[in-house]
């Protein structure tokens, strides 16, 4: 498979496209199914012929989905006024929010699929499934098609109305080919940063409880099995450690504040700003923020500044989120930045106990409107702890783990920016995909 760029083009309703492609709508080369309706009486089989995907079935794969909650059976059929949806199809959300997720999937075997879920069968003598799936993935946002009623839906005819370029189909299936192999990468990562992620839970829940211990032996951290313990109103913890509220271990622990918005001189300055999503999206270290206000903003709110090697946690929406910054900082009042007492606690070891503490906030939370922590809440939280010595040696253990982690990461976003370029080359036949060297042309 060799690759030329393209030079003659015609002028489309979608833009220059190559003068090869045909311009065609969807409907014309596809049928477009709506799922059907899953009485709660036929749910909660785990096992079956068919799986019944309902929307939030997507969130746990990737291209292909194969699998769900909920399956039924033949038997099931007449009940429900449906059959299986073939192999292949394409499917997406069709009504509310979920529809901003902009999620398509395609069925890796006949399934059936609920009535908040639209599907794509593509005719094959003119249409490659997955092409179809790669244009849809790249080019349409599916929010774009809804209407803007309270409730957003996406209607059968706006699908069909949509606009599809058609390279020959060998070509289509080629398209196809060299963006799969980048998915193929691309789940492999996924797997692997899964497996390393679900060992660093099980080391967190080994050596933040005391029950393995590590120490430092000729230079080198071995493992022993603690026997010895205590218990404590965090549960059960080694003999020689102590348990501190976390307001006993620091500096200082302080929400952040907003600059007005209204106000321009507050923000666009030099002052990193954190959000919630600065934090959520950081992989244990913050290096930088989305967005900056100016000294005088910083004046004219309650926002301060946080030191570097202090630890971020989100209050507000994603409860108990942490990273630890890297960069002198403020924050909005959603985070608490934490300074803690060097001599008493290292911050690496207080980011992992935080993230291993973090499915426990929701037992503490203030109820209102929207769930929250407050700055009292996590103060008085109470966290084990060992030597300081011993602190750092776990920190040690489980860093190792998130090098790794990070390592992959980097390498996904590699992928991911490979995927793009690929996807905004070969699905407007800016660059073509030839399988003879004699087409070959302009190599690029």
């Amino acid at each position: 498979m060799m690759f030329r760029k393209e030079t003659e083009f015609q002028e489309t309703e979608i833009g220059k496209l190559p003068k090869g492609w045909k311009i065609k709508r969807l409907g014309e080369i596809a049928k477009i199914v709506n799922g059907v309706n899953f009485p709660l009486k036929l749910q909660g089989k785990k096992n079956g012929k068919y799986p019944f995907i309902k929307v939030n079935d997507m969130n746990n794969s990737h291209k292909y989905i194969f699998n769900a909650e909920n399956y039924v059976d033949d038997e099931d059929l007449p009940k429900l006024r449906a059959r299986p949806f073939p192999k292949n199809t394409i499917i997406f959300p069709k009504i509310g929010m979920a529809i901003r997720l902009n999620k398509y999937r395609i069925l890796g075997t006949d399934a059936l699929f609920d009535n908040n879920t639209a599907g794509i069968i593509t005719n094959e003598n003119v249409a490659y499934y997955e092409f179809i799936y790669y244009y849809l993935q790249g080019n349409v946002d599916l929010i774009t098609l809804a209407n803007t009623t309270t409730v957003p839906s996406i209607s059968k005819s706006r699908l069909e109305g949509l606009y599809i370029p058609l390279p020959p189909l060998e070509e289509q299936k080629s398209i196809a080919d060299i963006l799969s192999t980048v998915d193929s990468g691309i789940e492999t990562v996924d797997r692997a940063v899964a497996r390393l992620e679900r060992m660093k839970r099980v080391l967190m829940n080994e050596l933040l409880t005391g029950r393995i211990r590590v120490r430092e032996e000729n230079g080198k951290l071995t493992f022993y099995k603690e026997t010895e313990f205590q218990e404590t109103e965090i549960g059960e913890m080694p003999k020689d450690w102590k348990i501190e509220k976390l307001k006993n271990i620091v500096i200082k622990a302080k929400m952040g504040g907003t600059p007005r918005s209204t106000v321009r001189e507050y923000w666009g300055g030099d002052i990193p700003f954190a959000k919630v999503e600065d934090i959520t999206s950081s992989h244990k270290y913050l290096f930088k923020t989305s967005t900056t206000i100016t000294k005088l903003g910083l004046e004219n709110s309650n926002a301060w500044i946080i030191p570097k090697d202090s630890l971020l946690i989100t209050i507000y929406g994603t409860l108990g989120a942490v990273a630890i910054n890297k960069i002198e900082l403020a924050t909005n009042q959603a985070i608490v930045g934490i300074i803690p007492r060097k001599d008493i606690v290292d911050v690496e070891y207080l980011y992992y106990w935080y993230s291993f503490f973090q499915p426990n906030w929701n037992k503490y939370v203030k109820k209102s409107t929207q769930p929250n922590l407050t700055l009292a809440i996590v103060t008085n939280s109470k966290l084990p702890l060992p030597s300081i010595k011993e602190q750092k040696r776990i920190a040690d253990v489980l860093s190792t783990i998130d090098s790794s982690i990070e390592l992959y990461y980097k390498e996904k976003e590699e992928l991911l920016r490979l995927r793009r370029g690929l996807m905004g080359v070969l699905l407007t036949g800016r660059v073509r995909v030839v399988s003879d060297v004699r087409d070959v042309g302009v190599v690029v």
